[in-house]
């Protein structure tokens, strides 16, 4: 099959939206330059069909990827000190008497019918219906 002689542009809002780290951006780059394409980021105002364009790219990749693993251990850290202070993490624990279920729903109550007078999900009732 002979080469794509034709220039395709794709656009994107962010570089950072479209791939995730730097060898992701790489490949993609090199596949576009196969396909005789240009990708160009809106926002960023970046053209990687030039030689500077690429290279800021590739930049661009790299700090973006140690921005989110900045990100990820501040979140870590975070988490940690709060369960340091005794913080419980997740959602809260609901209370449910599976009793008042079980004969709800043995008098034909339908499952959202009592979730509502329970306060919990339907799906929460129907697992503790499945459990007793």
């Amino acid at each position: 099959m002979p080469p794509n002689t034709s220039s395709t542009l794709y656009l994107v809002w962010r570089f950072d939206r479209f791939a995730r780290s730097p060898i992701e951006l790489a490949t993609a780059l090199e596949r576009f330059k196969s396909l005789n394409s240009s990708f160009v980021s809106i926002t960023e105002q970046i053209d990687t069909s030039t030689a500077t364009g690429e290279l800021v790219l590739t930049i661009l990749g790299a700090v973006a990827k140690m921005e989110r693993s900045m990100i990820q251990e501040r979140v870590c850290a975070g988490l940690r000190n709060a369960v340091a202070k005794g913080h419980k993490l997740g959602r809260p624990t609901i209370i449910t008497n599976p009793l008042i279920i079980r004969i709800k729903s043995m008098k034909g109550k339908t499952l959202r019918e009592i979730a509502k007078h329970v306060g919990v999900s339907h799906v929460t009732v129907a697992r503790l219906l499945r459990k007793t």
